[in-house]
């Protein structure tokens, strides 16, 4: 009878000890429970800017809650990063470029590294272009290098932030004719082309989205694509390699894919279930049809990869602007 009961006292103690563990196991997940904040990296009305936007007015479907642009521009985009590092429940995450994660922390002190975030899902693609006025005497990449190569000129050149990937392209662009540029920092890209059709400085890489419009009436011209390959959307305009090739220059990146790749990221101390969510539902949110049109009306490029093989893309890429900044001496 004594053996029973202790039977008994034992059964209830382990029924007492599963149930306490099934209640664990079975909490809920409560995420998200108010708006998620996306923080961009530069001002309103850019290339980055209009990108966020297009995702965060796809995302509530997913979501189940509303997404919240932040601009906060500054710094060539450190500012933002630094600022998103600081929030790791998951409520916030930042659209950045694969620049401010790899070359701007090689060029200053940060308090950021590429490491210290996790990449939830890559965005666009999206391609840099040599522009300069309509009224520019430049119509090629060739007029530009010969009149530089006779008469030294000393080039205007637009950027929105140092170490950004349109400042890396075309210091790579006009290190290889060894000209004698000035660079001017701007807030961002929208800023650059409103120089540029001042005549407040002759030159800037940036993108389609950006300047579609003014090449249409004519305000800006195109002389070259900062990518291997000529691309679909402009057949026409021929490689920045292509050009110097012409003028009698070879360009040492003349493989190299100096097109802005975009991501949303989170710092990585933020948990892994919430990781893993928002991953499944920015997935989710890329592929829906009414960003993907959004993106075909930019001129951007959607290119999907898991996590994984994003983080693997971003070290590639990270190489490469290692070499290029070692060149241009701005390693810090």
């Amino acid at each position: 009878m004594k053996r029973t009961r202790g039977l008994i006292a034992l059964l209830a103690v382990v029924c007492l000890i599963a149930g306490l563990l099934a209640g664990c196991g079975s909490k809920k997940f409560d995420f998200p429970k108010k708006p998620i904040n996306m923080i961009i990296p530069f001002g309103a009305g850019g290339a980055t800017d209009s990108v966020g936007r297009a995702v965060a007015d796809a995302a509530p479907k997913h979501l189940g809650q509303p997404m919240v642009i932040v601009n906060r521009a500054g710094a060539s985009g450190t500012v933002a990063m630094e600022e998103a590092l600081k929030s790791t429940d998951g409520y916030t995450m930042a659209l950045t470029s694969a620049a401010i994660l790899t070359v701007q922390p090689q060029i200053k002190t940060l308090k950021y590294s590429a490491s210290d975030f996790k990449i939830i899902s890559t965005v666009v693609y999206n391609p840099l272009f040599l522009f300069v006025s309509g009224d520019s005497p430049y119509n090629t990449v060739q007029e530009l290098a010969d009149d530089l190569k006779k008469n030294n000129k000393v080039l205007k050149i637009g950027h929105p932030g140092v170490g950004s990937t349109n400042d890396m392209c075309a210091s790579a662009f006009f290190n290889a004719l060894g000209a004698n540029i000035t660079k001017i920092p701007f807030k961002s890209n929208s800023e650059t082309i409103a120089a540029i059709l001042g005549n407040h400085v002759d030159a800037g890489a940036f993108h389609p989205i950006e300047a579609k419009e003014f090449v249409a009436a004519g305000k800006l011209k195109i002389l070259g694509v900062f990518t291997p390959e000529r691309i679909n959307m402009y057949p026409e305009v021929p490689t920045i390699a292509e050009g110097l090739a012409k003028a009698g220059y070879d360009f040492k990146y003349k493989t190299m894919d100096f097109s802005s790749w975009y991501y949303l990221v989170v710092p990585k101390k933020t948990p892994d279930d919430v990781t893993n969510y928002l991953v499944e539902k920015m997935s989710a949110t890329i592929n829906e049809k009414e960003f993907q049109e959004k993106a075909k009306m930019m001129n951007m490029v959607i290119k999907p990869m898991k996590p994984e093989e994003a983080e693997k893309s971003l070290k590639t890429i990270e190489t490469g602007y290692t070499s290029l900044l070692a060149e241009l001496g701005v390693k810090k």
